[in-house]
């Protein structure tokens, strides 16, 4: 028996399979690989030698698949040995339980590596009330969550500030840390608040645009990456470093813009 032709239908529908199929294999669209993102950063201000900084960032555990690239996550930083892990922001989209449960387990995780970890809290975690369960079990597991507090880390300073739509102090002042100093900060345009002490401000919240162009250039970032999108910036107010992160929010899909986890080798300028 001759087979049908194909309509119209059939063949856009195994067109767009096909060409996502194509995406997946290219690493253009990406589920589920976190690439290592390697990055040597000569800040001024900076006497705290040189050290390497970990960073993951905008994990939104809202699925079983979100929790477990940003467990890999942690075990890529665990394996290139990092003087400190930093995670800046954004736990979950939304405050459920299934979302506390996969926070927990991140924060076990995190708290298992064997250097200082630190995290603070991202613009989702405060606005839907998750910040007071991830601060107790930070409490509770040895992950510490900076709410407005510092470290003192060996030679320099940790500051963790508080979501940036959130009332704040800068406790970044050079009274209280006199030492060389990084801040951790969600929202990076947020840096033009940093005084100007400060080495470094280590910034997530804009997913890198998550959905972009060919050769990774954004199409859309929300209020408070409009101006500081992916990467380093040594001549904003103070010198910047954004991490496009590892999760999504909205579609669940990144195009041109791979999920990563960052080791930042800091330096004196």
């Amino acid at each position: 028996m001759p087979k049908r032709p194909l309509t119209r239908r059939q063949i856009l529908r195994y067109a767009l399979l096909s060409g996502t199929a194509a995406l997946v294999g290219d690493g253009i669209l990406n589920y589920e690989s976190v690439r290592l993102r390697r990055e040597a950063l000569k800040v001024p201000n900076w006497k705290g030698g040189t050290i390497k900084v970990g960073q993951i960032t905008d994990i939104h555990l809202d699925r079983d698949h979100a929790l477990l690239k940003a467990l890999n996550g942690i075990e890529t930083l665990r394996a290139e040995k990092p003087d400190l892990v930093v995670f800046t922001g954004d736990f979950a989209t939304f405050n459920l339980p299934e979302s506390q449960a996969r926070t927990k387990t991140f924060l076990k995780r995190l708290a298992s590596l064997e250097c200082p970890t630190a995290s603070i809290l991202g613009n989702h975690d405060v606005a839907t009330g998750l910040d007071r369960f991830i601060v107790e079990t930070g409490k509770k597991v040895g992950a510490p969550i900076l709410v407005n507090e510092g470290l003192d880390l060996d030679g320099y300073m940790l500051v963790g500030m508080n979501d940036g739509g959130a009332a704040a102090p800068n406790i970044a002042d050079p009274r209280f840390f006199p030492h060389s100093t990084l801040v951790l900060y969600h929202e990076p345009d947020y840096v033009v608040k940093q005084l100007k002490h400060v080495s470094l401000q280590i910034s997530g919240h804009s997913h890198g645009g998550q959905i972009c162009l060919p050769g990774g250039i954004s199409v859309h970032t929300p209020p408070g990456a409009r101006n500081y999108i992916d990467g380093f910036y040594p001549n904003a107010h103070i010198p910047l470093y954004v991490s496009s992160g590892i999760g999504t929010t909205g579609i669940p899909m990144r195009l041109f813009c791979p999920s990563e986890v960052n080791l930042l080798t800091i330096s004196s300028a």
